[in-house]
């Protein structure tokens, strides 16, 4: 069975596109870990498209457990920009009796 280990490294501050050396470093780290592909984006523009080998653009790679945070996390940046969840609420107040 392989396994995949995806690295989601978000970066919504960045003002200016990472240096190679930054890219090179994810890359190793990210290889080292077993990663198979890696693909970054910098406003829009691929800064670095990264296959190991054997793997090409068309390899299908199953995401494992990544599609649930990644739903998750978007759906909770929906509903805190919409208001409807405050950073500082307790769980408690979303979570129905019994």
């Amino acid at each position: 069975m392989n396994h995949l280990i995806a690295t989601l490294t978000l970066c919504c501050a960045l003002h200016a596109a990472p240096d190679s050396a930054r890219l090179e470093a994810l890359r190793a780290d990210a290889a080292s870990r077993g990663t198979r592909a890696l693909l970054i984006l910098h406003n829009g523009k691929t800064v670095l498209e990264w296959y190991a080998e054997g793997t090409t653009p068309e390899t299908k790679i199953g995401t494992a457990s990544l599609a649930k945070a990644l739903v998750g996390g978007m759906s909770l940046l929906v509903a805190m920009s919409g208001g409807r969840i405050q950073p500082d609420d307790l769980a408690i107040k979303y979570i129905a009796p019994h």
